[in-house]
């Protein structure tokens, strides 16, 4: 994925339980927590990484950065199956 476009998302979802002035410093952490400041690609595993790191602010970003992994794992986890099903 795009990581500007995984930035963007997380920006969104994240400023509708805190301010976007937190949501960036948050993300900008995670960011550089990760090593993926400059990357321009992020994978599925990164991802994951990013939203541990952001869970790591507490309470309800927490919640909410666990969510979207969830959803991202079940996404991605259940289009293959499907596809095998169908």
């Amino acid at each position: 994925m795009n990581k500007s476009q995984a930035v963007a998302d997380l920006t969104v979802q994240l400023s509708g339980v805190t301010t976007i002035e937190r949501t960036q410093e948050i993300i900008q952490r995670a960011l550089r927590a990760t090593g993926l400041t400059n990357a321009i690609i992020v994978d599925e595993s990164q991802m994951n990484e990013l939203l541990q790191v952001i869970a790591g602010e507490g309470g309800v970003i927490q919640e909410l950065a666990e969510q979207i992994a969830v959803e991202g794992l079940t996404s991605s986890g259940s289009s293959p199956s499907d596809q095998t099903a169908a």
